[in-house]
């Protein structure tokens, strides 16, 4: 089992994960991306001015990258046979595609994603994605199947699966491509539930909050919401990733921690760090109030 994972962002080395043999994590920056010109740090909780970060703070950051959902971590564990309780080893297997511009991946693996041009895509049919569909409704842990290369991680405890959309087909990425859309299948013991959520964020637009676009579409007899991934920009060059994290993510914390009345952060600690390391503070915290209220 490796004890290295590489930082890739948008295709450069930023730097290293290190596992010690006590298990201990490290995050080391590279030093060309720290002192670039165009550097931004893996978490605001991880400033590039300090080289090496440890493992009470990029433990947790590794967990807001996985599923909050303790059946598919198990899953996920007896299929690629390792801990389900380890962030490390679950997202060196799959965190090759992860939220924002991130990729973990394993030191002998950097070569063929820095030289790849934009990986490779498995095109799928309608019945094709219709049948992944199902399964996920059977398996909640089944975001990929058997015969896939590509593998992915998404915050979230409902089961989803994450897809390539160039406009006209529907395809697995693996490689440097990177996924555009969310696919959801509705919850059975809730009459609606997709077209609630699809509604649901038409509304937030309405209103003015930022929020992602949706579809509900459907793929032979099974539905799903298709939601476009707002950490992807289409360029000339192809699907760049952009970064992200969440707030918990930013103040160091693990994804347990993210309610309030769980010991989680409250609106103050969430507009203090909007505050102070956005480029827009005024309109960043209004919006954030408004989408509070």
């Amino acid at each position: 089992m490796t004890d290295v994972l590489v930082v890739l962002a948008d295709g450069r080395v930023m730097g290293e994960i290190r596992r010690s043999r006590a298990g201990r994590l490290t995050f080391v920056y590279d030093e060309g991306w720290r002192t670039s010109s165009n550097a931004y740090p893996l978490s605001l909780s991880m400033p590039l001015v300090v080289a090496e970060h440890e493992h009470g703070r990029i433990e947790p950051w590794l967990w807001g990258l996985l599923p909050d959902n303790e059946a598919i971590l198990a899953r996920w564990g007896q299929r690629f046979q390792v801990s389900p309780r380890n962030a490390f080893a679950l997202l060196s297997v799959v965190g090759e595609d992860c939220a924002g511009a991130i990729q973990l991946v394993a030191p002998d693996r950097v070569p063929a994603l820095m030289e790849a041009d934009q990986g490779s895509v498995a095109w799928l049919s309608a019945s094709d994605i219709a049948e992944r569909l199902a399964l996920l409704r059977k398996d909640q842990s089944a975001w990929r199947v058997a015969r896939d290369t590509g593998q992915f991680s998404l915050a979230g405890a409902q089961p989803k699966t994450a897809l390539l959309f160039d406009g006209e087909r529907w395809g697995v990425p693996s490689g440097r491509m990177a996924t555009t859309h969310i696919l959801k299948p509705p919850i059975d013991a809730f009459d609606g539930h997709a077209e609630n959520e699809h509604l649901c964020l038409a509304l937030a637009r309405t209103l003015g909050l930022p929020a992602a676009r949706s579809q509900v579409l459907r793929f032979g007899d099974e539905v799903a919401i298709v939601v476009e991934r707002y950490d992807r920009l289409r360029s000339p060059t192809g699907i760049r990733r952009l970064h992200q994290e969440d707030l918990c993510q930013a103040l160091g914390l693990p994804p347990t921690k993210k309610y309030q009345n769980e010991g989680g952060p409250g609106t103050t600690e969430m507009l203090e760090v909007i505050r102070s390391h956005s480029g827009e503070p005024q309109e960043d915290a209004w919006t954030f109030a408004r989408a509070c209220m």
